[in-house]
């Protein structure tokens, strides 16, 4: 599997996949990503992977405020519950926060809240597919799997307006 390490204002972030993106991974500190890593998962840095370079391409769009919406084509892999959560995220639009409870309405089981903060928790492609832009019931920040100041931040570079962006 090949693999593309990109520098971004949250940190480094490696994405991998061949011809469609499997995982963007973000590394906020220096010494959180090495060679180990990838060695570990049997990844080659690939600096001419059309797929991954597209990919780099969009994401530097979307961190100058360019991009409202990706078009690589993506491996999401889970159980039919998992993709159908993720497909809702898809459907987030860019600046446009909405709770877990929305989400599991929008898939059509209102009583799964906790279970699509489980499977949004579980995104091997965040911020593509926008993990980030789902809140607590309460409009509250809610949690995010990089930490609640990315989760700030990647809101902010979208314009969201809330009450979970004061603090």
């Amino acid at each position: 599997m090949a693999c593309l390490i990109c520098e971004s204002p949250i940190g480094k972030i490696v994405l991998v996949g061949k011809e469609r993106l499997e995982s963007l991974s973000v590394f906020k500190e220096k010494d959180e990503l090495d060679s180990l890593e990838l060695e570990r998962y049997k990844l080659e840095e690939d600096k001419t992977n059309p797929l991954l370079l597209e990919t780099k391409k969009e994401l530097d769009a979307y961190f100058k405020g360019r991009l409202k919406s990706f078009s690589v084509p993506l491996d999401l892999k889970g159980s039919p519950f998992t993709l159908s959560v993720y497909k809702a995220l898809l459907n987030v639009k860019y600046g446009e926060v909405v709770s877990y409870k929305d989400i599991a309405c929008a898939i059509n089981n209102p009583r799964a809240c906790r279970a699509v903060g489980n499977a949004n928790s579980k995104n091997p492609i965040s911020i593509i597919v926008p993990c980030h832009r789902i809140v607590a019931f309460n409009m509250g920040l809610g949690g995010y799997a990089y930490g609640l100041d990315m989760k700030r931040f990647l809101l902010k570079l979208e314009g969201a307006n809330f009450k979970g962006l004061i603090g």
